[in-house]
């Protein structure tokens, strides 16, 4: 089984999670705990997971990139290599740990971030029919959601507790394009996940 949690930024993903974890210790927390080591550590860490990578994870990621128009190509890489560590990652937990995993960023927000940094996208029927493409070796393992709070004024006051103020400035700068980014993402949870 894989748990991801869902929300915006500040909605109080990592801190459920960790929660659950606490009386579920059955769980692969492992994935929690990637964030708190030093930036450089955790490239080097997630790059390791990278030799469990298929051809076909980059192509479909690729597919779903061409849905959207980002804001920049460093956004676009940064979201793109997260992905990739993602399937990684699981792969090399599924295929040879065997345990259920919980994830406080998964496949769902690495998508709301697609739809929260980028101008516009072509087509959401394609993002949808991509979309199920990169999850197509997850989601028949009982892949389930489980939503934060998507309440964006109590998120961005909780987010400014633990980052800079630029951040949360960047990050909640439109308030209406992370509710309709959210939408949009929630309805693909209902499609794919019903």
């Amino acid at each position: 089984m894989i748990i991801e949690y869902f929300g915006p930024s500040g909605s109080g993903k990592t801190f459920e999670s960790n929660n659950f974890y606490k009386l579920n210790k059955h769980f692969n927390n492992h994935f929690l705990l990637i964030a708190k080591m030093n930036k450089l550590l955790r490239f080097f860490y997630k790059l390791s997971f990278f030799i469990f990578v298929k051809p076909r994870d980059v192509y479909n990621i690729y597919l779903l990139h061409k849905s959207f128009i980002f804001f920049s190509k460093i956004i676009q890489f940064q979201n793109f290599f997260a992905f990739m560590y993602l399937c990684c990652f699981l792969r090399y937990q599924i295929f040879f740990k065997k345990r259920n995993i919980l994830l406080d960023q998964g496949f769902f927000q690495l998508l709301l971030s697609c739809y929260i940094y980028s101008k516009s996208l072509k087509s959401n029927n394609l993002v949808i029919k991509n979309f199920k493409l990169i999850l197509k070796d997850f989601i028949v393992l009982n892949y389930r959601i489980i939503k934060t709070s998507q309440n964006l004024f109590l998120s961005k006051k909780r987010l400014l507790k633990r980052e800079s103020a630029k951040y949360v400035s960047d990050y909640y700068n439109s308030m209406d394009k992370i509710k309709i980014s959210l939408d949009s993402v929630n309805e693909i949870i209902d499609v794919i996940l019903r």
